[in-house]
């Protein structure tokens, strides 16, 4: 029955669910179930019809999107879909052996060989996330292949290689809580669930009311499921480490929350991500559905979706979702519940203060991030003297260097005198400098200097609106240090004149960014001849740290927008970053923030050129291929001109033949011959040329038309 595709439209019409997703649910499970439908009351077997259509729909689909093996696909399509159909089986819909065949056909990918380790992952983890809510009705009535099924997990677990897991750690050390790889995470959840009789209180099962009608109904077999093969461009999901920032010892007043090992923890985990995963585009959706999840009279839910979205912002490699989504969620949901969830955001924060010394790096610079963004939308209040145990510590620690970046970020989103301000003056030491330009030809004691009369030449001159010629020849009176008096080669790298014409162009559009940004475009043609070198593109960089090495934030956008105009390029910002005079400045996260907008770059004109490169061989095969078409066309432009050829020969030969017939006639009428007699002869031959000159026309429209 599954075998038989549904009629035209039928597909169409099964998913056409309208509606909230609530009656999209009640829907589905009404079709599928059999339940109460007037329009078919009565016609039993037009309703089996109708489930056996819709599993076969799921079931093929499910081929379809396992065929795929993309990410997203496996992500959003596959693991739920399965999970639908081992509760199935709770239904009375699916049969319990059917799905036991298909979780062995999933396990025995375990056993191929050459693969990556991610898809065998894969495969496992779909038929444990469905034991919590199929697990208790495959064991009652499988439980001899169940064992061996779970044997066989068991098996794979052990020789699996976890080299992966330190990298996705957010914590180095395993106290308070262990931070466990996601497989082995769930097979202990799992093992608990067993232990405990299958038994859990999370999970909806609407089922249960309707168990006396749904036992009678007529079960369901599967089709066979073969897991398709690997291929080499497949994706599958990434592996990752479960996060744990709290226990029940956390949340001393209320429900108690469940265990690291309880199968409740991974039911409530896998929906609130379910949740976020859904409304992620739309906050405060997003914010009013984390707090309406059913059941949060039983646990703590504030706790629990903390959780779960620090788990989520500190994911290694990268977060699903963009950083600033997680920040404004939170936000919203501080909004939504401000008697109660402020104070769980607050315990968690103090938490992962304490626990800084053990943390990734990476997760450290998104955790300062958050917290930067989250205090500028709520006044920058924060109980500073908590932490004034940083201030006793090196400032290459990992506490002070937090707290220091913090206040540096939140003076991004602020200003230095309101930093200040709501900084006790404890933390003088960590407060950021004034934002000031540091202009050394800007006093008359620095008159001493090289170049000083240079600049107040040229700050003149670019006030005065003067033409990057006459610019560019004031410049060309600066001397060069690297260059002899006597030396007659050709211009050689002026680092003065850089720093002479950068610096004071800087200092007239220190400003603002807009005021930076004008002037660097509009001596764009300047800037480019002084940094044709590679020697000159790393001075450049060099000088507008010198003058904004107050000021970070200016440092980025100014080095940012000088890849962009091509005044520098991303291998100068490389060297200058990893260069003798940039080390005391490498634990900042300004440099970093710099290098990795500078691989984004570079990696986005990687792709440009490959598109590019992609594009040039289609347009090279299509000139190709009109080569072909010419050279067809010349053939066949040949065949014409020798069917005209045989056209004209013919034409000769009738007119001849003609003129032969007249000389006949006339003879026959000299000699008093019975022309009768003869010209029947001739007139089948006229009949016999005239059809052969038809034939040779046609055949010469036809060329005609091809060519």
């Amino acid at each position: 029955m599954f075998g038989r595709p549904p009629p035209a439209g039928e597909a169409d019409r099964l998913h056409d669910f309208s509606g909230p997703p609530e009656r999209q649910e009640l829907q589905l499970w009404r079709g599928v179930c059999g339940g109460h439908d007037p329009a078919a009351e009565g016609d039993a077997e037009k309703q089996l019809v109708q489930r056996s259509r819709l599993l076969g729909l799921l079931m093929s689909e499910l081929q379809a999107a396992a065929t795929l093996l993309s990410f997203s696909i496996v992500e959003t399509l596959c693991s739920p879909q399965v999970r639908f159909l081992s509760d199935l089986v709770n239904c009375h819909v699916i049969a319990a052996p059917s799905m036991v065949a298909m979780f062995e056909n999933f396990i025995s990918v375990t056993q191929e060989e050459d693969v990556p380790q991610v898809r065998l992952d894969w495969f496992v983890y779909v038929v444990l996330s469905c034991l919590p809510w199929v697990g208790k009705e495959l064991y009652e009535k499988k439980d001899v292949e169940m064992d061996r099924l779970l044997s066989q997990i068991e098996g794979y677990l052990k020789r699996r290689v976890k080299t992966h897991v330190p990298m996705l750690q957010v914590w180095t050390a395993e106290k308070p809580h262990p931070q466990e790889e996601y497989l082995d995470c769930l097979w202990a959840q799992i093992q608990k669930l067993k232990k405990d009789r299958w038994q859990e209180r999370h999970i909806l099962r609407p089922y249960i009311a309707f168990d006396s009608v749904l036992c009678e109904a007529l079960q369901h077999n599967l089709p066979p499921f073969t897991p398709p093969g690997h291929m080499p461009d497949a994706q599958y999901p990434m592996p990752r480490v479960i996060f744990r920032m709290f226990d029940y010892t956390d949340a001393p007043e209320g429900p108690v929350m469940p265990g690291s090992h309880s199968v409740e923890r991974f039911v409530i985990e896998e929906n609130l991500h379910c949740i976020i995963k859904t409304h992620w585009k739309e906050r405060k959706t997003c914010a009013a559905q984390l707090l309406s999840y059913p059941g949060k009279n039983k646990i703590p839910l504030n706790y629990h979706i903390v959780e779960v979205i620090f788990a989520e912002l500190f994911q290694l490699p990268s977060p699903p979702h963009i950083d600033v989504m997680y920040t404004s969620l939170l936000i919203e949901l501080c909004k939504l519940q401000p008697g109660s969830l402020p104070q769980v955001l607050a315990q968690a924060t103090e938490m992962l203060y304490m626990r800084l010394d053990t943390m990734n790096t990476s997760c450290i610079d998104r955790f300062i991030n958050w917290f930067a963004h989250h205090l500028s939308n709520f006044q920058f209040r924060w109980s500073w003297d908590d932490w004034a145990d940083c201030l006793t510590l090196d400032l290459d620690k990992p506490k002070p260097k937090f707290v220091k970046e913090v206040l540096e970020k939140s003076m991004r989103l602020s200003y230095h005198q309101r930093i200040v301000d709501i900084v006790p003056a404890t933390f003088s030491a960590l407060i950021p400098a004034d934002p000031i330009f540091t202009f050394k030809y800007e006093d008359e004691s620095a008159s001493t200097l090289p170049g000083y009369a240079t600049s107040v030449t040229v700050s003149n001159a670019i006030k005065n609106r003067a033409s990057n010629e006459e610019i560019l020849a004031i410049l060309k009176e600066v001397p060069n240090p690297n260059q002899e008096d006597d030396d007659d080669e050709g211009e050689s790298f002026n680092p003065l004149k850089i720093d002479v014409f950068l610096q004071t162009l800087l200092h007239l559009a220190a400003k603002s960014f807009s005021h930076s940004f004008s002037a660097l475009g509009k001596f764009h043609e300047i800037l480019k001849t002084l940094t044709e070198s590679d020697e000159g593109k790393l001075h450049i960089l060099k000088v507008v740290y010198e003058v904004w090495r107050n000021h970070p934030q200016m440092i980025a956008v100014l080095v940012d927008k000088m890849i962009r105009t091509q005044i520098v390029d991303c291998a100068a910002v490389a060297n200058w970053l990893f260069s003798q005079d940039m080390a005391h400045e490498f634990t900042r996260l300004f440099i970093w923030e710099i290098l990795h907008s500078t691989i984004r770059k570079m990696n986005k004109h990687v792709q440009k050129i490959q598109k590019e490169l992609e594009e040039a061989k289609e347009k090279l095969e299509k000139q190709q291929n009109k080569r072909v078409t010419t050279q067809v066309r010349a053939a066949l432009l040949q065949k014409l001109r020798r069917a005209r050829l045989c056209l004209h020969s013919a034409a000769a030969l009738l007119r001849g033949i003609a003129a032969t017939t007249r000389t006949w006639r006339r003879t026959a009428r000299t000699r008093r011959v019975s022309w009768r007699s003869r010209s029947s002869g001739c007139r089948r031959r006229w009949s016999r040329l005239r059809a052969n000159r038809r034939t040779c026309s046609s055949s010469s429209s036809s060329v005609s038309s091809c060519c």
